[in-house]
C-alpha cells in the first residue's frame, strides 16, 4: 500500500507483510475494548444526495470512535465493490479494530465516511469507482515526495515484533505497493 500524505509531500510505505504483522501485533495488545464487540450501524433516516446517488446516514459511535457514513445502496455494482474493501480488511486487521464497523455490515457502498478518533477527523468522499487495471505508474510516489519510515508499532505495543524490522525503501517494486 501506498499512502500520499499530500499536504506534507510525504508517502508511507506498506507491504503485505507488514500490515499483517501490524495487525497481528495490535490484535495481541488491542486491550478491554476487544472484549466488547462489534459495533453496530445505526440508521438515522437522513438522506441526502451526494455525487448523484442517493445515500442514507448511518453512524455508530464506541467510546474510542465515532464515524458518520453516508450509504447509497443503489450504487452500480456496490455488491462487488464492497466485497473488495472486505477483502482489503484482513481478519486479524477485523480483530484488532473493533471499535470500527466492519464492511459486511454496511448496506451499501459508504459514498461518504467522516470518523473521529484519538482527536483525529477524516472525511472521504468517493468521486467515482472503476474497477478497471491501473498503470503501474500510479503506483510510485511523485518525485518531489520524502519517504516516511513505519513507526517502530513493536516498541509503542511495550515489545518487539516482525514490525521492528525496517523494510528496505527503494527495493519494493511499484507492483508491490498495491492495496
Amino acid at each position: 500500500m501506498l499512502n500520499l500524505m499530500n499536504d506534507q509531500k510525504k508517502f508511507l510505505r506498506l507491504s503485505g507483510d507488514k500490515a499483517k504483522a501490524v495487525a497481528e501485533m495490535a490484535s495481541r495488545f488491542g486491550g478491554k475494548e476487544q472484549s466488547a464487540g462489534k459495533p453496530k450501524l445505526k440508521p438515522t433516516g437522513r438522506k441526502e444526495t451526494i455525487n448523484g446517488y442517493e445515500t442514507e446516514q448511518y453512524t455508530c459511535e464506541t467510546p474510542q470512535f465515532k464515524g458518520s457514513y453516508w450509504i447509497a445502496t443503489k450504487y452500480p455494482d456496490s455488491v462487488a465493490i464492497v466485497k473488495q474493501l472486505q477483502a482489503m480488511t484482513p481478519a486479524a486487521w477485523s480483530e484488532a479494530m473493533t471499535s470500527m464497523p466492519d464492511y459486511r455490515d454496511f448496506p451499501g457502498l459508504p459514498i461518504r465516511t467522516e470518523v473521529s478518533m484519538k482527536g483525529q477527523k477524516i472525511k472521504s468522499t468517493i468521486t467515482a469507482v472503476k474497477q478497471d487495471s491501473l498503470p503501474e505508474a500510479q503506483f510510485i510516489a511523485p518525485p518531489e515526495y520524502k519517504e516516511m519510515k513505519m513507526p517502530n508499532i513493536g516498541r509503542m505495543f511495550g515489545g518487539k515484533s516482525a514490525t521492528d524490522r525496517e523494510e528496505p525503501a527503494a527495493t519494493e517494486s511499484p507492483a508491490s505497493a498495491r492495496p
